[in-house]
């Protein structure tokens, strides 16, 4: 008996961006966008140009960019079976670890992305909300008369929309979070009020949803919440070594949630590329192979990927800290 998640069902690929690289080493451009809405007099004056006159220059008025620089590393994923294991075996054991090796490969693809899209200093200060010292209460105090919920999330949104100059609206978003805050947010008041004024919560209710685009979340959320896509990330880790006594916890933190931009969610005019908030920058992605060592009689299972995670945009993303 094997409890195997496939590869494409893990909720990392529904948050990150995968952009393939043929370097390993290599730098993208990260620019300010002050500069696009800098409007210093409601008058305009600044803008004038007086007829006879000079035409400003405008020399200190170009935007402000740098280069940062990302640098992939190789990881192997691997196991052994012997020969004699692998031919008394009645079942092909050998593609099955290949298999378990590539959903090892994933759980720790999650936990690169969680390093740094949860690392609140990757985030500008204002970017970085604790929820129950600004509004009071935790999600798991939330109430219809509070709001805690609603307010927090609306105030990301903002936040967003400040720092990019509302080029990132609320469509461009999603909401990530561990089953953890998952619960936390269904079993809240607030959400049960929310759910009663809800034209689908009868079928939310019933669970009687058949379209996978719509059934909802774990424990019930809807798909979407306050216009926030919302992605529930349950993927777990085990955290002892083989042998010992089995330590499973999640991947995401229990007591945080983030706001960020969805994969393909951020368009730049002058490149070809889409970009999310948190991206992979894949030199080498899911290579299995599987290689007979006929000296040692042992088929070795390896599962290779090369990457690095990088924020590729803070300012697309708000991380709530102190939700539960």
């Amino acid at each position: 008996m094997d409890f195997a998640r496939n590869v494409t069902a893990f909720p990392v690929l529904q948050y990150t961006q995968i952009q393939p690289v043929k370097k390993m080493l290599g730098l993208w451009l990260e620019m300010t966008v002050e500069e696009a809405g800098r409007i210093l007099n409601t008058d305009l004056s600044d803008f004038n140009w007086p007829d006879g006159q000079d035409a400003p220059l405008g020399l200190e008025e170009a935007e402000s960019f740098t280069f940062r620089t990302f640098q992939c590393t190789r990881k192997l994923f691997k196991t052994a079976i012997g020969d004699q294991t692998r031919d008394n075996a009645e079942w092909d054991i050998i593609n099955q670890h290949a298999s378990i090796k590539a959903r090892q490969a994933m759980t720790a693809r999650t936990q690169a992305a969680v390093n740094r899209i949860f690392d609140t200093s990757l985030y500008p200060s204002t970017h970085v909300i604790d929820v129950n010292a600004t509004f009071g209460a935790k999600w798991t105090a939330a109430t219809s008369s509070n709001l805690v919920i609603r307010k927090s999330l609306n105030t990301a949104v903002q936040r967003i929309i400040d720092d990019t100059l509302g080029a990132v609206s609320a469509k461009d978003l999603v909401l990530v979070m561990s089953d953890t805050v998952a619960r936390a947010i269904a079993e809240s008041g607030e959400f049960a009020d929310y759910l009663k004024g809800s034209p689908d919560a009868l079928g939310a209710l019933r669970y009687q949803f058949r379209d996978e685009d719509v059934a909802p979340k774990n424990f019930g959320l809807p798909r979407r919440l306050y216009g926030l896509e919302v992605i529930v990330d349950d993927t777990r880790k085990v955290t002892t070594k083989k042998g010992q006594t089995k330590s499973i916890s999640p991947v995401l933190p229990s007591n945080m949630a983030a706001v960020i931009a969805r994969p393909g969610a951020l368009v730049v005019p002058y490149s070809p590329v889409a970009f999310s908030a948190c991206t992979f920058y894949m030199f080498q992605e899911m290579n299995v192979e599987t290689i007979q060592d006929s000296i040692n009689k042992r088929t070795v299972v390896r599962v290779i990927e090369n990457y690095a995670c990088e924020l590729t945009a803070p300012a697309a993303g708000v991380i709530l800290t102190n939700v539960t």
